[in-house]
């Protein structure tokens, strides 16, 4: 948090957008709504709460006196409610503050989905899987062999994974040939890559 980071720009914000002074008492509210002190004994674990009372309970029944015997007449135990689990009640408290920040400041207009787009999964470079049925997609074939020519010609297969050889020996329509190691996929692509190039 010590680290200085450029503001994204957002289409919502002008260059010359200055806040106004209701805004930043809103933004005051909101931080002071969101600093919580924090006390390691506030919130008890809810297991070790409910061994506690199960071996009081033990220890009332081995010394037989009379507080056991009048805690025979209850058999169950209490249930421990779980502190460490959001406290919903206490969030909606606070709730019509976000709101009212997010209609003055950020206005009507905003939508985060449209500003924040959601992450796309990681695809492994220069490889587009094809699934059963499909036909394969020319251009991340061209783009698995552009990758590993320029490997070859670097002499870096070794840093390519297996998974990128296999889609190269795919592409070009090659088998594997029994090829179980890393080693040997290397050895089969080097010599496909040969022949292409002849």
């Amino acid at each position: 948090a010590e680290d200085i980071r450029r503001v994204p720009t957002l289409p919502c914000f002008g260059v010359d957008t200055t806040p106004k002074p209701e805004e930043v008492d809103l933004a005051k509210r909101i931080i002071s709504s969101l600093s919580v002190s924090y006390d390691i004994h506030a919130v008890p674990n809810p297991l070790l709460q409910h061994r506690l009372q199960l071996m009081q309970k033990m220890a009332l029944q081995q010394t037989k006196t009379t507080i056991a015997k009048e805690s025979n007449n209850t058999n169950e135990l209490q249930t421990v409610k779980d502190l460490s689990l959001p406290d919903r009640e206490g969030m909606m408290h606070y709730a019509h503050l976000f709101q009212e920040f997010n209609n003055t400041v950020l206005g009507p207009s905003y939508d985060a989905d449209k500003l924040c787009q959601s992450c796309k999964p990681k695809v492994v470079a220069g490889v587009k899987t094809s699934r059963a049925g499909e036909l394969p997609d020319d251009s991340g074939n061209d783009a698995i062999s552009r990758l590993v020519k320029g490997a070859f010609e670097n002499n870096a297969l070794q840093t390519l994974t297996v998974l990128q050889l296999r889609s190269y020996l795919n592409a070009m329509g090659e088998s594997t040939d029994g090829a179980r190691r890393k080693d040997d996929l290397i050895q089969v692509v080097t010599r496909v890559v040969k022949s292409q190039s002849k």
